[in-house]
């Protein structure tokens, strides 16, 4: 009887142990304060493409049921934290004619409104249509769209309530969008005059490429430089990349054309803002930030004239770090092509491209020619920052860095080519008219 008695107690203590490693993700997740990134809770089930959305809903816990104040909560919210966080207000206004600050107040006006149904599609595409468009990808200001959530599952840590918004109202929430085929063509090379001009067209930084396409893709890099020897003219096309990831390009691209680092220095401006302050700390391990205060322009920019529309986004910052980027050569893969550099750019490069471009630019490496290109910047390094509205889950994107080039820029403005294009021309046939002019 005694033994029966221990038996029993070692399987109560084992199930409540069990019922307790299942529940406690779920019961230490806050449930108040969005401003902690949570880790993942809990595994939902794993959407299975081939059903379609009414039988993927019928198989998961459909979020509840808001009221209209519970979205004027998420708004408001939204607002207040870029208020706090968002560094680039000013631009957007200057770029693209739009006072978000009084946008929002307009739609919030708009969700007020007892004649304007909601619901959680209906609310995410306010946000993503009537708001964040206008801001043309300045900062990467975003509400994250359902390919966003399947792209990320695994790297960004998704709350609970983010989780089940995104599972169950899925496609609902999906852009246009077409996720690059690692098969398709990424690299392009050719001759343009024999012994005299090439061209390089490489897109393998716009996507997570697989270190075997990666590999592949140098190794080919490397046999077209190795044909240009004695070449006077390189002309590097990255125009219509809109993003990715630099580091890709550097290595490939660029670390076999140079025969010491190359160098430039970028200022970071952050506000004090509570989602800025945990993107701080991890800074910190790495970069010695200083508090800032507007009278130190000068000391930070000796002998360049900020103009006014700089200083007074300046006049909102809380603090700024320098960042040095640096190009290290490959002594393993070192061309032998010596001659000049073009890069061909447009208003479709953001974020990395944008990158590249200022990068460039300030190195003197080589010299831009086509559009100004589109803003966006991240400098590689140290990228967005993400928040959850409380009530929809929605999750937003940010970037937390005002970036300055030495030459006081901000890299939000785009970065201008030294030649436009000329009239009825495309950049490649201004570039061609510059080397046949020998004006360079």
């Amino acid at each position: 009887m005694e033994k029966r008695k221990s038996v029993l107690k070692i399987t109560l203590i084992t199930a409540l142990f069990s019922a307790l490693i299942i529940l406690l993700p779920v019961l230490l997740t806050p449930q108040g304060d969005v401003y902690v990134q949570t880790p993942e809770p809990v595994i939902l089930e794993t959407v299975t493409p081939e059903l379609t959305l009414e039988e993927r809903q019928a198989n998961l816990r459909r979020p509840p049921q808001l009221t209209r104040e519970q979205f004027l909560e998420d708004f408001d919210y939204l607002m207040q934290a870029l208020e706090e966080n968002f560094p680039t207000f000013g631009i957007v206004y200057r770029r693209e004619g739009v006072d978000l600050r009084q946008l929002g107040a307009d739609l919030r006006e708009h969700i007020a409104d007892p004649s304007t149904e909601l619901d959680y599609v209906v609310f995410w595409h306010i946000l993503r249509t009537d708001f964040f468009d206008h801001a043309q990808r300045v900062g990467h200001l975003s509400v994250a769209s359902y390919n966003f959530f399947q792209d990320t599952r695994g790297v960004i840590p998704w709350s609970l309530t983010t989780r089940r918004t995104y599972d169950y109202f899925g496609e609902l929430l999906r852009l246009e969008y077409q996720p690059p085929d690692p098969d398709t063509h990424l690299l392009e090379t050719r001759i343009i005059e024999d012994g005299r001009i090439a061209f390089l067209y490489d897109a393998t930084l716009s996507f997570r490429a697989t270190p075997e396409i990666l590999e592949e893709n140098k190794l080919a890099v490397d046999e077209f430089y190795s044909q240009i020897a004695g070449f006077e003219h390189l002309i590097i096309d990255i125009r219509d990349i809109t993003g990715g990831f630099p580091r890709i390009f550097k290595d490939a691209v660029v670390s076999p054309l140079i025969n010491e680092p190359m160098e430039t220095t970028f200022h970071h401006f952050y506000k004090d803002g509570a989602y800025n302050r945990p993107h701080m700390r991890g800074v910190k391990n790495i970069f010695e930030i200083h508090p800032f205060n507007l009278e130190d322009v000068e000391e930070i920019f000796p002998n360049v004239t900020l103009s006014d529309d700089v200083l007074a986004d300046l006049s909102n910052m809380d603090f700024y770090f320098p960042r040095t980027f640096t190009i290290y050569p490959d002594p393993e893969r070192t061309a032998s092509f010596n001659g000049k550099v073009w890069l061909l750019v447009n208003y479709n490069n953001f974020s990395a491209t944008q990158h590249i471009a200022s990068l460039f630019h300030q190195t003197d490496f080589a010299t831009l020619v086509g559009e100004t290109t589109g803003g966006a910047a991240v400098d590689g390094g140290i990228g967005s920052q993400y928040f959850y509205l409380p009530n929809t889950g929605f999750l937003i994107r940010y970037d937390t860095a005002y970036i300055v080039s030495a030459d006081g820029r901000p890299w939000e403005y785009g970065t201008q080519p030294h030649h436009f294009n000329r009239e009825g021309m495309d950049a490649l046939e201004t570039v061609l008219a510059l080397i046949a002019e020998g004006n360079y």
